[in-house]
C-alpha cells in the first residue's frame, strides 16, 4: 500500500471521529525514543525511517517535522507522496505546536494516539491549544484498523542480570524504592521508562533493536511489586526467582488492576502515557522516578563492567585498525562489518548498540547517515571515514566515534 492510500484511510478515520487532524509521535506506549517494529506508527504513515520526527495529517495536507540530521533523508523518503518537509531549525519553519496554533480554526479537534504521548505533554499541549479554542483529544490508535502488516508486537525472552554486574539485588533496589514513596507521603508508584524497568529488576531482553529491554509496566506499593508483561518472557527458574520480591502478570492487566486498587501515587508524568492519567490526582506526588537518580549513580560493579566493555572495545578497534590496513576496495558497508568481525571475538558481547554509521567523504558530513547497498561508498581515496559505531556486552555499553 503506497503512502497516498494511507493517507486517505487515516483521513476516514479523521471524518469518523470528527477530528480536523491527527497527530503521531512516534514513539510507543512507554515513551522510548527508539521503538520497536510495532510502533514504528511515523515510518508507516509517511515512509520516513529516521530515530526522530513529528507527522501531522490533516483532512487535507500531511507533514512531517525533523531536524538537521534528517534534512536530506526525509526529503528523498516523502518524494512522491502528498508529504511536505517542514524543516526544524529554519527561522522560517514553525515547529508542529506552534503551527497547529497559527493554522487550526478555533472550535476544531486534533487527536493524537493517548498511549503515545506523556501525561506531562498531553496536558501541557491540551492547555496550550485551549487557547486558541483547539481541542486536544486523546484518542485510540486510528492506523492500526487499516495496518495490514502490522509487525508483531514485541517479545523476547527476559535474562537475568547477573548480581557480579548489577552490584545490588532487585530485592534491595525495591525496598529503596517503597523507602522514597514512605518519605514522600505515598505507597504507589507506576513506572513505565523500559530502561528504569531493567534496571530495577536486574532483567534484560531484546525487544527493541540495539536495546536490551522488554515491553512491561511495573507497579511498585509499601507491600508489593508486580510486573506487568507477557509472562511467557520467562523461563521456570527466572520466573520462580522474579517472583520472590515481584509479581508477573500479562502486560494489559494493569488497567483492570488499578481499577480495583485505590492508591496515593508518586509518578513521573514524563514517562507515563495518557491513558494512566485517570489513576492520578491531586493527592498524587509528581516527581523524577526514584530509580532514575539511582541508576545514574554507579555503584562499583557497575563501574567495572564499563571500564570492562571500554577496554575490550579498545581491543577490538585496535585490532580492527591493523586489518584494515591489509584491506583494499572496501566500502562503506564492509569497514563497519569488518569492526563488527572483531568485536564478536571479545568476551560477553552481545550486539550493536545501534545501526553503523560508517561515511566516507561527503556522506562523513550527513548526520546520522545510514549506509545501504545503494549508497555504499567505495574508500579509494585521500578523503575522511567518518565511524560512529557501538557495542553492547553483558556487563556495559560503547559508542565509539
Amino acid at each position: 500500500m503506497d503512502i497516498n492510500k494511507k493517507l486517505s484511510l487515516l483521513r476516514e478515520k479523521l471524518e469518523e471521529n470528527n477530528l480536523e487532524g491527527y497527530l503521531i509521535t512516534g514513539t510507543d506506549y512507554n515513551q522510548s525514543e527508539y521503538v520497536s517494529a510495532y510502533f514504528r506508527s511515523r515510518e508507516f504513515i509517511s515512509g520516513f525511517t529516521g530515530s526522530a520526527g513529528t507527522v501531522l495529517v490533516t483532512k487535507n495536507k500531511a507533514y512531517l517535522w525533523v531536524d538537521s540530521r534528517y534534512y536530506i533523508q526525509g526529503a528523498k523518503q516523502i518524494e512522491n507522496s502528498e508529504f511536505i518537509l517542514m524543516k526544524l531549525d529554519f527561522e522560517s519553519t514553525l515547529n508542529p505546536y506552534d503551527f497547529i496554533e497559527n493554522t487550526f480554526l478555533k472550535g476544531t479537534k486534533l487527536g493524537v494516539d493517548g498511549k503515545t504521548i506523556s501525561i506531562a505533554q498531553f496536558k501541557e499541549l491540551s492547555t496550550r491549544f485551549a487557547k486558541k479554542q483547539i481541542d486536544f483529544v486523546a484518542t485510540p490508535d486510528l492506523l492500526d484498523s487499516f495496518w495490514a502488516d502490522r509487525p508483531a508486537f514485541p517479545f523476547s525472552k527476559c535474562e537475568d542480570f547477573a548480581l557480579e554486574y548489577a552490584g545490588v539485588s532487585r530485592k534491595i533496589k525495591l525496598d529503596m524504592i517503597r523507602h522514597q514513596l514512605a518519605k514522600k507521603g505515598t505507597n504507589a508508584t507506576l513506572i513505565a521508562s523500559l530502561d528504569d524497568i531493567a534496571w530495577t529488576l536486574n532483567l534484560r531482553a531484546n525487544d527493541i533493536p540495539h536495546s536490551p529491554v522488554f515491553v512491561a509496566y511495573l507497579l511498585v506499593t509499601l507491600d508489593e511489586a508486580s510486573l506487568f508483561t507477557n509472562p511467557k518472557r520467562f523461563e521456570e527458574g527466572l520466573k520462580a526467582e522474579v517472583e520472590k520480591v515481584c509479581k508477573i502478570a500479562d502486560y494489559d492487566a494493569i488497567y483492570a488492576h488499578l481499577d480495583s486498587n485505590t492508591l496515593k501515587f508518586y509518578y513521573d508524568d514524563n514517562k507515563v502515557n495518557q491513558s494512566f492519567a485517570k489513576y492520578f490526582n491531586c493527592d498524587s506526588v509528581l516527581g523524577m522516578d526514584f530509580s532514575t537518580l539511582a541508576k545514574a549513580q554507579k555503584n562499583e560493579a557497575e563501574l567495572e563492567g564499563m571500564r570492562k566493555a571500554h577496554y575490550f572495545d579498545g581491543i577490538a578497534y585496535a585490532n580492527f585498525r591493523a586489518k584494515l590496513k591489509t584491506k583494499t576496495n572496501l566500502d562503506e558497508i564492509a569497514v563497519s562489518t569488518l569492526f563488527e568481525e572483531e568485536r564478536q571475538k571479545m568476551p560477553g558481547y552481545l550486539e550493536p548498540s545501534f545501526g553503523p554509521i560508517s561515511g566516507f567523504g561527503p556522506h562523513g558530513a550527513m548526520c546520522h547517515y545510514s549506509a545501504t547497498k545503494e549508497t555504499s561508498s567505495l574508500i579509494d581515496s585521500d578523503n575522511l571515514l567518518v565511524l560512529d559505531t557501538g557495542s553492547q556486552y553483558e556487563y556495559g555499553t560503547t559508542d565509539l566515534t
